[in-house]
């Protein structure tokens, strides 16, 4: 659709072109309301990292298995398996269909995120006869 002259002419103030040439929608914003927000903040997960393989059975267990990393931030776990699940449970040792409804799946090749300090562990769990391979991260916060 080629639009009318007038209108090009119009719109062309709301454009702009970058150093490379891209073409972006110029923005200009104006809050009065705007909320001052002050309180205590704390830092980002800062690394060092560690990460380590383990898997996950048909018996729940938590995970990382080792000992957790002093002062962690942060916990990533991947699931780098390509067909199977493992589940997120609320106790060891139990299995999947013990766990009922409360559960939750981190599927084939998915990663799951957490905020979690050095005090939390996730428990997981794999469907009846099946050992799925996963990777946990740890990330240190300061």
């Amino acid at each position: 659709m080629t639009l009318p002259k007038s209108l090009c002419d119009r719109e062309q103030e709301k454009f702009c072109e970058d150093s490379e040439g891209n073409v972006a929608v110029r923005v200009c914003g104006d809050n009065p309301d705007a909320i001052n927000v002050s309180g205590t903040f704390t830092v980002a997960a800062v690394g060092p990292i560690k990460v380590t393989g383990e898997t996950v059975t048909a018996t729940s267990a938590e995970f990382p298995s080792a000992a957790n990393q002093t002062s962690r931030a942060a916990l990533s776990v991947r699931n780098i398996d390509s067909t199977d699940s493992v589940w997120i449970v609320n106790s060891t040792g139990i299995s999947k269909a013990t766990a009922g409804d409360d559960i939750w799946e981190i599927g084939p090749n998915e990663t799951l995120n957490l905020d979690f300090d050095d005090t939390n562990k996730v428990t997981l769990v794999a469907d009846a006869g099946k050992s799925v391979k996963i990777q946990v991260l740890e990330i240190k916060g300061t």
